[in-house]
């Protein structure tokens, strides 16, 4: 059964080309029996066991001569053929790199044919201009040339096993391009082609690359300019010996007047101008929305700034009247106390006055009358303000400050308000270091101390004295006032 080996550079649609004819009832090959390799890995090791170039790489024909394939390794080619021996139908395969091996297969087995396929090298120009690649365009064309400079010379040696095909007039033409294959032309394939042949065009139509009747200005300025460079490289000679011998040469090809090609290029203008239009109009608006959004940012910043100015003068306000409240409250507290010392002294001057009286009359001594005759310490005689001596302690001092914290400015000021009682506390006890006074005990009125240690000031100055020497006490200090209020409330009800 014949061997159908499709041939091609890879801007060809060789694989195209192939895979239609697999549509239509080609068998593919089946690996080796023995080393169960595939064709294409078959290919590989060859080329590789003769240190060949590959064809991608080659910029000149006789880089790519035919390969000469020791025994051994034509040992794997047999048992590959001998695995497809009992195909019934054509079967054959596509590769690039056959090209140095077409030698090998034609001795290899005399059912074998080769199918050439080419395109115009413009392709190879075109290809460069949709891939990402950097590629050098001269590198590119010699490539080209090198590769069917190969394929014409093994054609021209063995044309009764070849045929040269031109795949974008196969694709348009199907079965006109079958026919004119001389080892196709009475096959099945033929048969299944032209019974398929609506299906075959339609779908190939919709996977060519290149339409030949309708061309869009990209394409037309993309051609003609893809013609100009051609022309003057070997490339172009090579497509036209091809073209020659081809079984379905494209024989009608009109390169664009230099008109068309100045519509064209006028069309892409006028088109990349209405493009850029839209661009800025688009970013006009963009820049229309960022300043709305900076004009309503700045005036959130000055609302800001204004609550924020509101905020500190308050602050400040809330501060000076705490500073007011406790002038007065010292003001009105010196008051009481210089009253009290006043009344106290007045007491004081009627008891002496009295007892001497008494001792002038007889009626007492001094010695019965100052001091009682008890085993209990000495009382200062007429001596008050037991209750004012509690009120004047650190701890009665700081737990007023507490009691007096009734709003959030009090209480976000409340750990600075205390530092400044405890330092007014040791001014005020610096001033009093010569003071001598008697025990509370020893007072006429001791009994009022033990009424004022019951005040809740006493009671929340001794939670904050016994909670200040340590973070984990002022952490918890909180706490333990509103405890200890609740406490007082409780106790009071």
């Amino acid at each position: 059964m014949k061997r159908i080996i499709v041939i091609g550079h890879r801007t060809s649609q060789y694989k195209e080309i192939k895979d239609f004819f697999v549509k239509n009832g080609m068998s593919e090959p089946l690996p080796s029996r023995r080393e169960n390799m595939r064709v294409e890995e078959l290919e590989s090791s060859l080329l590789k066991s003769a240190n060949a170039i590959s064809c991608v790489n080659a910029q000149s024909h006789s880089e790519l001569d035919q390969v000469d394939i020791s025994s051994t390794w034509q040992g794997l080619m047999l048992d590959f053929l001998l695995a497809n021996i009992n195909q019934e139908k054509i079967w054959g395969w596509s590769s690039e790199e056959s090209v140095q091996l077409l030698n090998t297969w034609l001795k290899v087995d005399q059912n074998t044919y080769f199918v050439f396929v080419y395109r115009d090298p413009i392709s190879v120009l075109n290809d460069i201009l949709i891939s990402d690649d950097d590629q050098n365009v001269n590198k590119a064309l010699d490539n080209w040339a090198a590769y069917y400079s190969a394929l014409f010379n093994f054609y021209t040696k063995n044309s009764d096993r070849c045929c040269l095909v031109n795949s974008d007039v196969f694709f348009n033409e199907p079965i006109e391009s079958v026919k004119k294959i001389p080892f196709l032309s009475t096959s099945s394939l033929l048969k299944n082609i032209v019974e398929n042949c609506s299906d075959s065009i339609e779908n190939s139509g919709e996977n060519n690359k290149v339409c030949l009747l309708q061309e869009n200005n990209k394409s037309i300025i993309a051609n003609h300019l893809a013609r100009k460079v051609t022309e003057k490289h070997l490339a172009h000679s090579v497509y036209e010996e091809l073209k020659a011998l081809s079984v379905n040469p494209l024989d009608v090809f009109r390169d664009s007047a230099d008109e068309e090609v100045w519509v064209a290029l006028k069309y892409e203008a006028v088109e990349e101008l209405k493009k850029k239009q839209k661009e800025l109009s688009a970013l006009k608006d963009k820049v229309c929305e960022i300043e709305h959004s900076k004009k309503n940012l700045v005036l959130k910043n000055e609302l800001l700034s204004t609550e924020i100015e509101l905020l500190k003068n308050d602050v400040l306000n809330k501060a000076a009247q705490i500073d007011n409240i406790e002038k007065n409250h010292k003001k009105t507290a010196n008051k009481l106390i210089d009253t009290r010392l006043v009344d106290e002294n007045i007491l004081l001057q009627i008891q002496v006055e009295l007892l001497e009286d008494e001792i002038t009359s007889g009626r007492a001594t001094p010695s019965t009358s100052v001091l009682p005759l008890t085993t209990e310490k000495p009382v200062a005689l007429g001596k008050y303000g037991a209750a004012d001596r509690i009120k004047r302690q650190l701890t009665y001092r700081l737990g007023a400050v507490v009691v007096n914290t009734n709003t959030l400015a009090d209480c976000i000021t409340l750990p600075i308000r205390l530092k400044k009682e405890h330092a007014s506390f040791n001014q005020e006890l610096e001033k009093r270091k010569k003071e001598s006074l008697p025990p509370i005990s020893q007072y006429a009125d001791a009994d009022q101390a033990e009424r004022v240690k019951q005040h809740l000031s006493y009671k929340l100055g001794v939670v904050v004295m016994k909670n200040t020497n340590s973070i984990y006490g002022v952490i918890k200090l909180p706490f333990l006032l509103m405890k200890e209020s609740k406490k007082f409330k409780k106790e009071k009800k």
